[in-house]
């Protein structure tokens, strides 16, 4: 894990699968970090909840079937 910011513009290139391994892979790092960091995470968990907006954006903006 990176002390990285993920902004929405770090993901519009990203397909949904991507962004969904992006988002596991963000919210295993911040359980792991948890773990072992005394205090705050707030870069860690504003990239976290960057990359579930995005999903669910994406999920809203989709064309329905049916």
């Amino acid at each position: 894990m990176t002390s990285t910011l993920i902004t929405p513009e770090d993901l519009q290139d990203l397909s949904e699968p991507e962004l969904r391994s992006k988002f596991l892979q963000c919210s295993n790092d911040v359980a792991r970090l948890e773990q072992t960091v005394k205090g705050e995470l707030p870069l860690a968990r504003a990239s976290m909840e960057t990359v579930s907006r995005e999903l669910i954006l994406r999920r809203l903006r989709a064309p329905r079937l049916g």
